[in-house]
């Protein structure tokens, strides 16, 4: 536990309305991007305080640590040197420009807590009080349903394919509803939640070194480890399989990290490569399982000594034990540090090497079938990808007529063909705003580049949507057709023009590089463009999904080849802005948490690559208009700073001046609006919007009725063969 430094006293039931001797109250909490700043809405703080060994406040960021100061100077002075023991001082280096008389600006995350985002929820200078009585129920509740699933459950028969083809279909559904709501809750969920994470860490500690250790007692008991590779698969034991399955399902369990981080409104640290890493993991596991013996044993071993470590890491941090290793040589001999959290992610690195090897050796003494050597080389390279900085920044060169003033940003995410939504967006701005390259940028991901080439160009988003519909007829009857949609319209807009002056340093396309040598995919933002064929050809690859739009990469002439740039999230890539003080207006029309715009009832996922009709788009592109209207109208803003008390608890979610307001992005955008603007939402759109909301109602509820009916008749058709054999 890290004391408090000399100048702060920390208060554990503090009173805003106690006096005391001149000070502030300070964010103490180095995860928020407000550490080191005075919290200054006392109505807030007396209103959303909680108990605590120091003065805790929750707040529309999470729960955040505040702290009695005489300034924020001597704050930072006192707390920088108790810092750099915690992992946060690559983010301590800059915190001196956020005392400025402009106010607090956006930071974007350091490397440290870029890996802190890949880990566990960190719970540093949190520690709530815990109710011991809930770690109690919490206990029995996990030890006696780990007691039935081993000894109850259990029979020596690998794991159901089909039970894991189900959790790989629900459970990327159920994060997204599951955030969704939380983006909706006002406050971070609170009872219980610390106790779990704490029962949950403890759990996959003691079950993993059990693992480890039993393993290593049963390989060496049928003689495995001598030698340790190239022994047949033949050779197992039922205590070994046994093992195996206990492991797969600890994996499984472990996808509730993800529900644990979101109730805490943590939505940035799953992008879509972390999905498809945790759902291939278990893939890889349920192979193993499969195989049950011979060299399958060294993954089991490996990954569970790896797991103890990485949960022993997640325990001590969330007691606030100092867990770090360093080795003291004596006086005046400096104190050497050997193990870091942040080498806790080259430990998985390695292991991932390691198990890659160990693969390969397998194969080559024909100990392991040839599609386990594929499967798991493919799970040890994603795996190594997600903690691998895979960032080409090819145009990251400024150019030298860049405004020092921060811009504001328009950037649209990847959509597939309710990229139609993003257009709607798109025509409100061409309506209302003066776009001007000095004030405005703009960026996107698949579909959603060709929405921000539009508005870059310029180009008449109207027109470009009803040439991009006009095929629509024959993307019914084959949905891989949209890629070539794609291209007619990009070669009908672009071609012969002048439009990539316009778009460079003006518009960023996220794309996935393919390369011969390590990292073979990459993430890469073009920005800089010569000619208006690689103009296309970006915006081309931008859009070109692995085996959708084509198994082999798209080629861009002088680049290189991608891959549709859909799999890289912001966490990975800061690709949406140009400098990390600008301004960003995120439309997402799927819905995700973050978006500052997207549409109030969810598309179904379906809708993706198969809309019902060419009428249904044409309402999305109309509800993209209003909601963006909505947004940045007056009216919207007073009303959502109207129930800020009611709704949100009084959580302190006002901006740090003290001051209730609209957002950022609304007040820089207000200074561009036109004088005389063209308002295109009328009573026919307006019917247009209200039979798309209706129709994507009416698929959700026969989706979820389909879906019970599925599951019941599963359930129902399982017991009856379990009669039937018995």
């Amino acid at each position: 536990m890290i004391d408090p430094p000399p100048s702060i006293v920390s208060i554990s039931t503090p009173d805003p309305d106690v006096t005391q001797e001149p000070g502030v109250w300070i964010i103490a909490d180095p995860r928020s991007p407000s550490f080191g700043e005075p919290y200054v809405d006392a109505d807030s703080l007396a209103a959303s305080v909680r108990q605590g060994p120091a003065c805790l406040v929750t707040t529309c960021e999470g729960v955040l640590v505040l702290e009695w100061a005489l300034s924020s100077e001597e704050f930072l002075a006192a707390y920088r040197a108790k810092a750099k023991a915690s992992g946060f001082e690559d983010r301590l280096k800059d915190l001196s420009a956020t005392q400025s008389s402009e106010g607090p600006r956006k930071r974007r995350n350091s490397g440290a807590d870029h890996l802190a985002q890949l880990g566990q929820l960190d719970m540093f200078a949190l520690r709530p009080e815990l109710v011991r009585r809930r770690l109690v129920y919490q206990v029995i509740g996990l030890a006696g349903y780990t007691y039935l699933v081993i000894a109850r459950y259990y029979s020596d028969q690998p794991p159901s394919a089909l039970a894991l083809l189900a959790v790989t279909f629900m459970y990327p559904l159920m994060l997204y509803g599951f955030a969704r709501l939380m983006h909706l809750r006002a406050r971070p969920l609170q009872r219980y939640v610390f106790e779990w994470l704490l029962v949950f860490d403890i759990y996959q500690l003691m079950s993993s070194v059990f693992i480890f250790l039993a393993v290593f007692h049963e390989a060496s008991k049928l003689e495995l480890l001598n030698p340790p590779w190239g022994n047949p698969s033949e050779v197992s034991s039922p205590l070994l399989r046994q093992l195996m399955w206990f492991h797969y399902h600890n994996r499984m369990i472990e996808l509730l990290d993800a529900f644990i981080r979101i109730s805490q409104k943590k939505f940035k640290a799953y992008g879509a490569v972390h999905l498809y890493m945790r759902l291939m993991f278990l893939w890889g596991w349920l192979v193993v399982c499969r195989v049950g013996g011979g060299d399958v044993y060294f993954h089991i071993l490996i990954d569970s000594g790896v797991t103890s470590v990485r949960f022993l890491v997640y325990t001590l941090t969330f007691l606030r034990w100092n867990w770090n290793i360093s080795v003291d040589f004596g006086l005046h001999a400096p104190k050497v540090t050997i193990f870091r959290k942040e080498h806790l992610y080259h430990l998985q690195v390695a292991e991932f090497v390691l198990v890659g090897l160990h693969a390969l050796y397998s194969f080559y003494a024909n100990a392991m079938s040839w599609y386990l050597v594929f499967l798991q080389l493919v799970v040890m390279f994603i795996g190594g990808s997600i903690f691998t900085n895979f960032h080409n920044s090819r145009d990251s060169t400024k150019s030298s007529d860049r405004s020092e003033d921060s811009r504001l940003t328009f950037s649209f995410d990847s959509s597939a063909w309710l990229f139609i939504y993003h257009f709607g967006v798109a025509q409100w701005v061409q309506d209302h705003v003066d776009v001007t390259q000095k004030d405005f940028a703009f960026s996107g991901s698949s579909g959603g580049a060709l929405v921000a080439a539009t508005l870059a160009c310029p180009l008449d988003a109207m027109a470009v949507k009803d040439m991009t519909l006009s095929h629509f007829p024959s993307c019914q009857k084959n949905p891989l057709l949209m890629f070539h949609v794609g291209e007619i319209t990009l070669d009908h807009f672009l071609r012969d023009t002048t439009f990539h002056e316009h778009c460079t340093d003006h518009l960023r396309v996220l794309l996935t590089k393919v390369s011969r040598t390590p990292p073979l995919l990459s993430a890469e933002v073009a920005c800089k463009f010569s000619t208006w064929q690689e103009l296309f050809c970006c915006l081309r690859g931008s859009m070109h999904v692995p085996l959708a739009g084509g198994i082999l990469p798209y080629p861009v002439p002088g680049r290189g080849w991608y891959y549709d740039g859909l799999i890289w999230a912001s966490l990975f890539v800061p690709w949406r802005t140009f400098d990390e003080n600008d301004e960003v207006v995120r439309v997402s029309a799927c819905g995700f948490p973050g978006a500052q715009i997207g549409p109030s009832t969810p598309f179904p996922i379906w809708w993706l690559m198969m809309p019902p009709s060419a009428e249904v788009l044409h309402g999305m592109f109309w509800m993209g208009y209003r909601d963006a209207q909505e947004y940045f109208s007056d009216e919207s803003q007073a009303s959502a700073v109207s129930i800020s008390d009611q709704q949100r608890g009084r959580m302190g979610c006002e901006r740090r001046s003290g001051s209730a307001g609209p957002p950022a992005q609304v007040i820089a955008l207000r200074k561009h609006l036109r004088k005389n603007p063209v308002d295109r939402f009328d009573d026919d759109v307006a019917r247009l919007v209200r039979d798309l909301e209706a129709t994507a109602a009416r698929h959700w509820y026969c989706f979820f009725v389909g879906l019970f009916v599925l599951v019941a008749s599963w359930t129902v058709l399982s017991c009856m063969m379990s009669a039937f054999r018995s």
